[in-house]
C-alpha cells in the first residue's frame, strides 16, 4: 500500500485511474475553499483528518499495514462500514470519517486481480452511498 500525504505526492504519480480519481477527489474537497487547497498541498492529515492510500495488487485486504505498529482487516467490523464510497475513473474511492476533521481515504483500482470478497464489499459500499445520495436529493426536492 502506498501512503499519500499531500497533493505534491499526487502530482508526482504516473498517470493512471488512481491518479485521476485522486485529482477528482481533491477538486471536490477544495470547492470554494482556497485555504483548504493550500493546506492539501502540504498535508492531507491536517487538512482532511487522514492520509490517502493506494491499494496495490500485492496488498492483502485482510492484513493491511498503515503504520509500523498496526495492521487491519479491511472487511473487519471496524473498517467494514465506510462513510462514503464511489467508483469513478476505474477506481474505487473509500472514505472513513473517524474524527471531526475527517479521516483516511483509500483508492483501490478496479482491476481483475481484486479478491472477489473485496470487490463485493466495494460494490455494496458504492451502492449504499448512491442510495444515500439519491435519498438526500429526493428530500431536498420535497
Amino acid at each position: 500500500m502506498i501512503e499519500i500525504r499531500c497533493m505534491v505526492e499526487v502530482v508526482q504519480l504516473p498517470d493512471s485511474p488512481v491518479k485521476r480519481a485522486m485529482a477528482n477527489m481533491a477538486a471536490l474537497c477544495q470547492v470554494d475553499n482556497d485555504n483548504l487547497a493550500v493546506q492539501m498541498e502540504k498535508d492531507f492529515d491536517y487538512a482532511l483528518g487522514g492520509y490517502w492510500y493506494i491499494f496495490e495488487e500485492t496488498d492483502n485486504h485482510r492484513n493491511l499495514r498503515i503504520s509500523q505498529e498496526s495492521t487491519f482487516d479491511l472487511l473487519s467490523d471496524r473498517w467494514r462500514n465506510c462513510d462514503a464510497a464511489t467508483l469513478e475513473e476505474g477506481c474505487f474511492c473509500v472514505f472513513w470519517a473517524f474524527n471531526n476533521a475527517g479521516g483516511p481515504c483509500m483508492f483501490i483500482p478496479d482491476q481483475p486481480w481484486l479478491d472477489p470478497a473485496l470487490r463485493d464489499w466495494l460494490q455494496a459500499q458504492v451502492a449504499a452511498t448512491e442510495a444515500e445520495v439519491s435519498f438526500a436529493n429526493k428530500q431536498e426536492e420535497i
